[in-house]
């Protein structure tokens, strides 16, 4: 009875200890909309048909950072291919999303989130079929740019490996995310 009293004193006692030395751990993270680009720009172009009639293809992403709503903003160039000779073959615009980021922390990995589309401008395209192209435009770069990791976290030491498990605060500064996680 004493050894299970004293191993329950002991295991107490050591998470008193780990949770002194970690508690208030912050790591805060800069990272600048050219690293978001560098990997955007490594999954693009995308291209996707509709119908068999309509393809859809989105090329040459820019990041910008929305300091006042913390949000990060994608712009594309789009191409519309109606493959039909007596239409305009090729139209040419450009698609603004904007979008939240999530952080998974199992991974230590930042995925866009929420993305939404915020305008889209294409020549040729009457704005009856505008919207029509809008939501299928939307439809395709929220399924897209979600699944893939713009920015993963690298373990410095055991104290930020566990700070990167809670996600405390994305705000953008001087042109830059600045995420903090901690305990």
């Amino acid at each position: 009875m004493i050894k299970k009293v004293l191993l329950g004193l002991v295991a107490v006692i050591a998470i008193a200890v780990i949770a002194f030395f970690v508690n208030g751990k912050k790591a805060t993270i800069s990272i600048s909309d050219s690293q978001i680009n560098m990997v955007l720009k490594e999954q693009f172009p995308i291209e996707q048909t509709k119908f068999m009639v309509l393809k859809i293809t989105m090329d040459n992403p820019h990041v910008k950072f929305l300091k006042d709503t913390n949000k990060i903003q994608v712009a594309l160039d789009v191409t519309l291919d109606t493959g039909i000779k007596a239409l305009s073959e090729s139209n040419k615009g450009s698609l603004l999303l904007t979008s939240s980021l999530r952080y998974e922390p199992t991974t230590q990995e930042f995925f866009l989130n929420e993305v939404e589309v915020t305008s889209l401008t294409v020549e040729g395209v009457s704005q009856k079929h505008s919207d029509a192209v809008r939501e299928y435009a939307g439809k395709i770069a929220n399924g897209y740019l979600e699944r893939f990791a713009v920015y993963k976290l690298e373990d410095v030491d055991e104290a930020t490996a566990l700070a990167k498990q809670h996600l405390k605060d994305v705000k953008v500064e001087n042109r830059k995310l600045k995420i903090t996680l901690g305990l």
